[in-house]
């Protein structure tokens, strides 16, 4: 009796996962929990990383990246948590190092929020973008890339 138990266990097709990118969703979501307390998006560190936790059991929406963008991604986002700590919650991106680190957005925590819109993250929305080539005087201001975008969510 126990073995047919056994079997119906490892017959069952609910209980497999196709799921990639698990750790990189999870090395991700954990540094964007880090910086989202003190940008005000979520009120604890702790419960955020343990719903990722699960939630990332599903994997990245998209195909699993190469380890160093899933470095670079997270580098990115910790650099805007050094900001956040170091301006506070409405820093811009203007004002954190490196500039530019995103497009479509202008500040910080809009970038922790949505980590799409930052260079170092964009595979996740399937589409990578490049980051504009840095000018060698001027003002610093580039708005190249002003209004481009509209790639759509990874929902």
């Amino acid at each position: 009796m126990c073995l047919l138990g056994t079997l119906a266990l490892l017959a069952s097709p609910g209980c497999g996962t196709a799921a990639k990118g698990v750790q990189d969703c999870r090395e991700i979501e954990q540094a964007r929990c880090k910086v989202a307390v003190a940008c005000g998006i979520v009120g604890d560190e702790d419960d955020c990383e343990l719903y990722y936790r699960d939630h990332c059991l599903h994997g990245l929406p998209v195909a699993p990246p190469e380890p160093a963008q899933v470095d670079d991604c997270v580098a990115t986002i910790t650099t805007l948590g050094t900001c956040v700590q170091s301006l506070g919650k409405h820093a811009l991106l203007a004002d954190c190092s490196p500039d530019p680190i995103a497009d479509n957005a202008t500040s910080a925590c809009e970038v922790v929020q949505y980590p799409e819109r930052a260079y170092a993250c964009s595979f996740l929305t399937g589409t990578e973008t490049s980051a504009p080539p840095q000018s060698t005087g001027g003002t610093g201001a580039d708005t190249s890339s002003a209004g481009q975008g509209g790639q759509g969510g990874t929902e």
